[in-house]
């Protein structure tokens, strides 16, 4: 283990029979007592874990959320009720939204989130089907004959 403000950053590890130690830079050295049957085990320090209840904050939004804003920010209300009612892992759920965004015409797309947001709906398998529904009658127009007509 190293201490929480190395994560992120690359650090240069040397082991030797009785140790292991890992250096950030010339004056930041962890050494740790090495331990023979923790093969393929974590061994953390008390020292090294961060105070209890106090975690960083992610610094930028998920990737994800970043280009569905950028190519629909029409979808910005959307997305921040989707992060706090999703039951999916919202990383899953980021990702196939922008699937949605990404593959589907702008109009069905953007019509099918107005619908789903005004009934609190966050199921993304169904909001799926409801923009391909729109596709198909919008985009699939086939001709019918004088008997079809409504």
């Amino acid at each position: 283990s190293v201490p929480v403000e190395w994560i992120g950053r690359r650090v240069e590890v040397r082991e030797t029979k009785d140790q292991i130690e890992m250096q950030l830079d010339a004056r930041h050295v962890v050494r740790h007592r090495r331990i023979a049957e923790a093969e393929h085990q974590r061994i953390t320090l008390a020292e090294h874990r961060p105070p209890r209840g106090q975690r960083t904050p992610r610094p930028d939004p998920h990737p994800e959320e970043h280009a569905i804003l950028t190519t629909a920010p029409e979808l910005a209300e959307y997305v921040a009720a989707l992060k706090q009612r999703s039951r999916k892992v919202i990383t899953l759920a980021l990702r196939q939204l922008l699937r949605f965004v990404r593959e589907y015409p702008r109009e069905p797309l953007l019509g099918a989130v107005r619908e789903a947001a005004r009934y609190g709906l966050y199921d993304l398998d169904r909001l799926e089907r409801m923009i391909l529904r729109r596709v198909t009658r919008e985009y699939f127009l086939l001709d019918r004959g004088p008997e079809e007509d409504d």
